[in-house]
């Protein structure tokens, strides 16, 4: 772990506009625009501030398509320096000015979230297969799987996937903010004994209206790459979750297509397994594997990942 320089905290906490920064990038990752807007000053100030707090070694930032993202460093929470930064957050929250940024934080992640539905709402393809729909990685997700499971099927799309879970003796539920799909997927619930179900929720809003502890098993089928948050929404599912219960995710890895987002209404462009190991282990996962295998041959420069993820008893 780091030991940060205290020279470098304390300078870092001594511009008000660094720390706004760092108090609005620990509430979430953000981008370069994104904070522009939240901070209301011009890009050139903020991207001073932001490549200062970087040489500090505090932010991390990646790219994802055109934009750069930054958050704050593992070790400012878990590293030797973090009662030093818990402390400087917490009177930094104290200030006036957090209670603003933190109220146009919201706004920005919600007109994210706003944005991405509706580029998923608009894409090009809303019916040939997508990058990652292999049979190939549902078979080996669905080995060794039981009867008789209490299972989520989250961002079921038009419910095909927990048709066939239904169709095993499962009892299913399908969850997604596509009201549009979910038509189809109600018109198809008939004939499975009342072991099939679909409701319609977004699994980024916590709404207090979560099913806690009821699944043995939850399932997200290219779901993830769409959400705005995921970290917050593995969270959500991991309450959703039995002790013991099980997480499959199927997803894409990271790939530099950009123009999927427009295409498919991807907002992440796949994802580095570190990236969902840290997020499951945050959201109260364990991680048992991750496997990358080759989508299919329409499109064989995408890998699929295969995630299996349990809530510790």
């Amino acid at each position: 772990m780091s030991l940060f320089a205290l020279s470098d905290i304390l300078k870092a906490a001594s511009d008000t506009t660094r720390l706004r920064i760092m108090l609005i990038l620990h509430e979430d990752e953000l981008a370069v625009n994104e904070i522009v807007e939240i901070l209301e000053m011009n890009q050139s100030a903020v991207s001073n501030q932001l490549s200062f707090l970087k040489k500090a070694g505090i932010l991390k930032n990646r790219k994802e398509g055109k934009r750069i993202y930054y958050t704050l460093v593992d070790d400012i929470k878990r590293g030797d320096s973090a009662p030093l930064f818990k402390e400087i957050f917490n009177r930094g929250r104290k200030e006036d000015y957090f209670r603003l940024d933190l109220a146009a934080l919201k706004d920005v992640l919600e007109k994210r979230r706003e944005e991405s539905l509706n580029r998923f709402s608009q894409r090009k393809n809303r019916t040939g297969p997508c990058p990652g729909e292999s049979w190939e990685s549902f078979a080996r997700g669905f080995i060794g799987l039981l009867e008789n499971q209490r299972i989520a099927d989250l961002g079921c799309g038009a419910g095909r996937l927990a048709a066939l879970l239904a169709a095993g003796g499962n009892r299913v539920t399908g969850y997604d903010n596509d009201r549009e799909q979910l038509e189809i997927a109600l018109g198809q619930s008939d004939g499975y004994d009342g072991l099939l179900d679909f409701r319609y929720w977004d699994i980024e809003k916590d709404d207090g209206h979560v099913d806690e502890e009821v699944y043995d098993l939850a399932i997200l089928s290219q779901t993830l790459h769409h959400l705005t948050n995921p970290a917050k929404a593995l969270k959500i599912i991991n309450r959703m979750m039995i002790p013991g219960g099980r997480l499959l995710i199927f997803d894409l890895a990271y790939h530099g297509e950009e123009g999927f987002k427009d295409l498919y209404g991807d907002f992440w462009l796949g994802f580095e397994p570190e990236r969902l190991t840290l997020w499951l282990e945050e959201a109260g996962f364990e991680v048992l594997d991750i496997r990358r295998n080759q989508t299919d041959r329409d499109y064989k420069d995408i890998d699929s990942l295969v995630v299996r993820a349990k809530r510790p008893l």
